[in-house]
């Protein structure tokens, strides 16, 4: 299965937006690949966005924390899209078409690229770029207010919200401090967008920017229903293999806005490490800038940001489920 790592292209800012289905922490060591999953990356200096405005005010700032080991430095640029023709993409459009044979071949090929990539382009997925541009411009219209005024919307440690709001931890530990800026809130069972985001803005912009979440995430519940019940269509299980246990619901979903500032460092950090996610699935929208690589056969390829595709990478969960009924139906 592949990773992942969002990098730090210097001079541009990046936006990523992801939906976590299924989230959970499993709190586990992975020996094959290396990777700490689970816990918290609890830094003893200032966090990224606070760093980043010292910088801005021309403050001196320490930036050690910063810095990761040189064998953690990107072998590959951000921008070097070389490789990117090799990343498997598929066409969901025989889905809207009603096509039974293109339905079951998208979800033979979907099957068959998870199993050999964990992570997978869409297009013609059905989510309306007016949505996903009207999110992405109210992800950067929230980043670049002033950090006094977005640390507003962060949670206290005696919150019900204490993992949500603004500034949160990325729940990994890594080599080097991740240079990132970072707002989510718990989407389902029940939406929290709400109440961290009405601390920082002003009662008309809270809802226009809650409003365009909500409405993107919506989108990305009913896409993330059709990739499950593909999944089990491509392995020869019943349809609703995988969207049973939620009952009809979108089950536990976390919506998450990535920032990734420019960098003073940028040859020596990353936004994000290597990482693998410890759920059910991501989905996830680039901007223009890009910046997520994901390695396969341990070779990191850059992701061509494409407005027209969605980024699908299955978790550790949905791998476990994947392989455990191929063990017992002998699929895929």
């Amino acid at each position: 299965m592949s990773e992942t790592r969002p990098m730090n292209p210097p001079p541009h800012k990046s936006i990523m937006h992801e939906t976590l289905n299924h989230f959970r922490h499993v709190g586990l060591w992975d020996p094959q690949s290396g990777l700490i999953r689970g816990q918290s990356d609890r830094y003893s200096g200032l966090r990224p966005e606070a760093v980043k405005s010292n910088l801005l005010r021309g403050a001196s700032s320490d930036l050690s924390e910063f810095i990761w080991p040189k064998d953690q430095w990107p072998s590959v640029p951000h921008d070097d899209f070389h490789f990117a023709k090799n990343l498997p993409t598929v066409d969901l459009s025989g889905l809207r078409a009603g096509d039974a044979e293109l339905r079951f071949n998208a979800a033979r090929l979907l099957a068959k690229t998870f199993s050999e990539w964990g992570f997978v382009q869409v297009k013609n997925h059905g989510v309306p770029a007016e949505v996903i541009e009207r999110m992405q411009n109210q992800a950067r219209r929230f980043f670049n207010l002033p950090l006094e005024q977005k640390e507003k919307g962060v949670a206290t440690r005696s919150s019900k919200h204490e993992q949500f709001g603004y500034g949160v931890e990325s729940g990994f530990y890594y080599a080097g401090k991740p240079w990132i800026d970072r707002f989510q809130c718990r989407w389902s069972p029940v939406c929290e967008i709400r109440e961290p985001v009405e601390k920082v803005f002003s009662p008309s912009d809270a809802e226009e920017f809650s409003y365009s979440i909500e409405v993107y995430n919506s989108q990305l519940d009913k896409l993330a229903t059709k990739i499950l019940e593909l999944c089990a269509l491509g392995l020869d299980l019943p349809e609703n293999t995988f969207t049973k246990p939620f009952k009809g619901t979108a089950g536990d979903c976390i919506a998450r806005m990535n920032y990734y500032p420019p960098c003073p460092l940028s040859s020596l950090t990353l936004g994000l490490g290597a990482h693998t996610d410890p759920n059910l699935l991501t989905i996830l929208s680039q901007c223009k800038v890009g910046g997520l690589q994901v390695r396969k056969n341990d070779t990191w390829i850059s992701v061509e940001p494409k407005p027209d595709t969605l980024i699908i990478n299955i978790g550790d969960t949905f791998e476990f489920l994947e392989r455990t009924f191929e063990r017992v139906h002998g699929t895929v």
